[in-house]
């Protein structure tokens, strides 16, 4: 496994919307490409990025200054999960650089979203994906994630089967490192325990 630089975790600004909406494009691509259809528009519309930052839920992953992955975080997530208990943080729309996945950096971005949650008092991180995706399916469940449930999701027209996953958050993870309630400018991923 390459040792990454210097990795860096911060809430998305307006002037990075753009390399946002272009990564979930990459994203949406590449799951075409590998599984013959996507849950995401393409091109990934500007607009949809622009609301979501603007409501502070997205976040960038750099690397040496770089974005090489965004995540959105909510603290529910009613569309998919229906109303439930203040017990988790739901984390979608998760994409790492495809030059960068074989690189630790999903793996390290799930640990800081994981740490960043438990921190926040709830107890599960949870997430959906393809329910076709096994090999998807197969990474999350090496996290700790464990299949729930299986839902459509989707517009009409455009459904797809969503496998509901769930991580309990018992201890703070080994190799995550120690997030702060959101720092001014972001936060970096160490190696090791802080």
């Amino acid at each position: 496994m390459e040792t990454l630089g210097s990795v860096h975790v911060r809430l998305a600004e307006d002037r990075d919307v753009a390399e946002i909406a272009s990564l979930l494009t990459e994203g949406a691509q590449r799951q075409l490409r590998l599984e013959g259809s996507t849950g995401w528009p393409i091109p990934y519309p500007l607009e949809e990025v622009a609301l979501s930052v603007r409501q502070h839920v997205v976040y960038v992953v750099e690397i040496d200054g770089g974005i090489v992955a965004t995540f959105t975080l909510v603290w529910d997530d009613l569309r998919l999960w229906g109303p439930q208990p203040p017990i988790a943080g739901y984390v979608h729309k998760l994409v790492v650089r495809e030059v960068w996945t074989h690189r630790d950096v999903g793996r390290q971005t799930i640990e800081w979203v994981a740490n960043h949650v438990r921190d926040s008092g709830r107890t599960f991180l949870r997430l959906d994906c393809p329910g076709t995706n096994r090999r998807l399916i197969a990474h999350y469940e090496s996290l700790g994630f464990r299949g729930i449930r299986v839902v459509r999701a989707g517009l009409p027209g455009t459904e797809r089967t969503c496998l509901l996953m769930e991580r309990p958050l018992t201890s703070r993870t080994a190799n995550g490192p120690r997030p702060a309630s959101d720092p001014p400018g972001g936060e970096s991923l160490s190696q090791g325990n802080r």
